[in-house]
């Protein structure tokens, strides 16, 4: 077996290779056409291989690329490879390529890596979470202003009759921060339109998939959300148990212990999918109030805790050990309200077939 380790750039990749007997070997592929090829082409010509890679930008392109022509190839993650191989005190590209090197040869265990329809669902729900962060942004800056200069505004000031009334009152500000109030309103404007487009998109994928449409039997989870968790999630089958897949978004709590001491249970490890873990907190401020078993939970976390933020996060948790089960068995939330249920589907049918309308 050879093996070889891959220091992905974006103009060319290192690489670093340790024959079965031994010969150490050294190449610069450039990021290009013939690069690949080229890339390809050297792993067919050392055959059997095992590669390692970090998981970065343009690591998935060659994921797919060498696949079919390697033996093991694995995606590693970047802070799970820093803690392994420490921390170095020189850094270039021939010595991280080693250390991957090290790592095909040790058999590190790398992370799963989705496939291309995945790839794209993710990439969807991400531009839409980072839109929805910059209309924010912008809506904040906007009252932020209005405050400044003590002009009162509407409580829901972004529909159209909204921003026609905070057009109307730009007059009482100073002419340079009117400009620059326009400019947000502008920009809130082609925002909701992005998110539009994109709501659209999503919702023409989520039409007709079985699992999201199970998730949306769930008070609090739209498609939306069910279309995010599923992006996020990838497939089910590959978790075993609903604890794993708490793991996974990082909803576990952290344990302190050692020898005979006391077991202590501190804040969530927050290690994982950040997006499942955040779009489930979001979830569980909704679930905590209409869901029964979950408001009830919620309740008794706050009266323990005192602090309401810890108990959301213990309904965001056990709202995704609830998608598992229902993800798993393939049933639908048994405490859904078939009538809420029906609704959502309709306004996700309507929504789907805007364009076809059109």
């Amino acid at each position: 077996m050879n093996y070889f380790g891959i220091d992905v750039h974006s103009t060319y990749h290192k690489v670093v290779g340790l024959t079965a007997d031994g010969k150490p070997l050294e190449f610069d592929i450039p990021n290009t056409r013939e690069g690949k090829e080229k890339l390809q082409e050297l792993m067919l010509e050392h055959s059997p291989c095992a590669v390692s890679m970090e998981a970065c930008t343009g690591a998935y392109i060659l994921y797919d690329l060498l696949e079919p022509v390697v033996e093991r190839l694995r995606l590693l993650h970047p802070a799970d490879f820093k803690k392994a191989f420490g921390k170095k005190c020189r850094k270039n590209d021939r010595l991280d390529a080693q250390a991957l090197c090290r790592a095909a040869k040790l058999e590190m265990e790398g992370i799963w890596v989705p496939d291309e329809q995945v790839r794209q669902r993710r990439q969807l729900s991400t531009k839409r979470v980072s839109l929805t962060k910059r209309s924010t942004a912008s809506k904040n800056s906007v009252r932020s202003t209005f405050r400044e200069y003590h002009i009162s505004i509407a409580k829901d000031p972004w529909t159209v009759k909204g921003m026609k009334a905070l057009r109307e009152r730009l007059n009482k500000l100073p002419a340079t921060v009117a400009l620059t109030v326009e400019i947000e309103l502008k920009l809130i404007e082609t925002y909701a339109g992005c998110i539009e487009e994109l709501d659209r998109r999503m919702a023409e994928l989520a039409w007709g998939n079985e699992q999201i449409e199970l998730l949306m039997s769930v008070p609090g989870i739209n498609y939306y959300s069910a279309f995010v968790i599923m992006a996020e999630i990838g497939t089910i089958e590959r978790f075993s148990s609903a604890k794993q897949l708490v793991s996974y978004a990082g909803l576990c709590p952290s344990i302190n212990q050692s020898g005979k001491s006391a077991t202590r249970h501190g804040s969530i490890t927050r290690a994982g999918r950040s997006r499942l873990r955040w779009i489930m907190v979001e979830c569980g401020h909704i679930a905590g109030r209409f869901a029964p078993k979950l408001q009830r939970l919620k309740w008794r976390i706050k009266k323990r805790s005192g602090v309401t933020n810890i108990a959301t996060v213990a309904v965001a948790r056990k709202l995704l050990e609830l998608c598992y089960h229902i993800l798993k068995s393939g049933k639908p939330y048994s405490e859904a309200i078939p009538e809420k249920h029906e609704a959502k589907l309709r306004k996700l049918e309507g929504k789907a077939k805007v364009r076809e309308v059109a």
